[in-house]
């Protein structure tokens, strides 16, 4: 199953799940007032903003570390572009007669960079390009090593090393924003707490006769709505808000190189 039906099915069950809590809370606050007319309902009001209060809490913990997630994400590609042309650049420096070999090894590691990209939904496929690139630095790498050794210059040294440096670092970086993601336990406990709050509802509303549907689906479909949104910013290369199109970045950078 692909990650936008998933996620449109866990919202779905939250959706459901709100509704149907709502719905047998509501249930039972009413048998409840039928068993003991005269029970009051002092304290419900500090239990139910205490609810609200965490859910709420919780819920801009969560949205706000994944928006800001994908904001570094998306930086991070611009970065990295920014590394791959400041040391495509500094092979100017190399001796004419190395480049070519050289340069054809920069081409390769960029072609693997961006083979990951392609294949981030397949897993299988997504670790042979990871290999495949972790291969292509090293071939990179070890071609720059010995030119550099051979000129013994100081100068060449400084000037080509950190660029070289700073393109495998951002590399790192990028796999491990990738990988970086809000807890599942997280997310578990504010699905947990929307349930809550769906029962604290139902209850609070069973002073009345009958529950309200446009209420009961107007709150559902807000708290689902907020977890799909929280699920999709996430995954920018699985959902539908995305972080490809800034992949142009590099890719037309890759046009230049020949």
């Amino acid at each position: 199953m692909g990650f936008v039906p998933l996620s449109v099915g866990i919202c779905f069950a939250v959706f459901a799940g709100m509704l149907i809590c709502m719905t047998l809370a509501h249930r039972l606050g009413r048998a409840r007032r039928r068993r003991h007319p005269g029970a009051g309902d002092q304290g419900q009001n500090t239990i139910e903003s205490a609810v609200f209060g965490l859910m709420g809490l919780l819920l801009a913990f969560t949205f706000s570390g994944a928006a800001g997630r994908f904001e570094d994400r998306r930086h991070l590609i611009m970065e990295e572009a920014n590394g791959i042309g400041t040391a495509w650049l500094r092979l100017d420096l190399l001796p004419a007669a190395e480049q070519p070999a050289i340069r054809d090894h920069f081409r390769r590691y960029v072609d693997a960079r961006l083979e990951i990209y392609r294949n981030v939904e397949d897993s299988q496929g997504s670790r042979v390009a990871v290999a495949g690139a972790d291969a292509a630095q090293r071939q990179l790498w070890n071609s720059v090593v010995p030119v550099l050794n051979a000129n013994d210059s100081q100068r060449l040294v400084n000037v080509v090393v950190p660029a070289f440096n700073e393109m495998f670092d951002l590399a790192t970086a990028r796999m491990m924003a990738m990988e970086t993601h809000q807890p599942l336990l997280v997310f578990g406990v504010l699905v947990a707490l929307m349930l809550l709050a769906a029962v604290v509802s139902g209850l609070s509303m069973s002073a009345n006769d009958r529950l309200s549907p446009l209420h009961m689906l107007v709150f559902a479909s807000t708290l689902a709505l907020a977890a799909w949104l929280i699920l999709d910013l996430e995954f920018p290369r699985l959902g539908l808000m995305r972080i490809d199109s800034h992949d142009h970045l590099i890719t037309d950078l890759r046009a230049t190189m020949g």
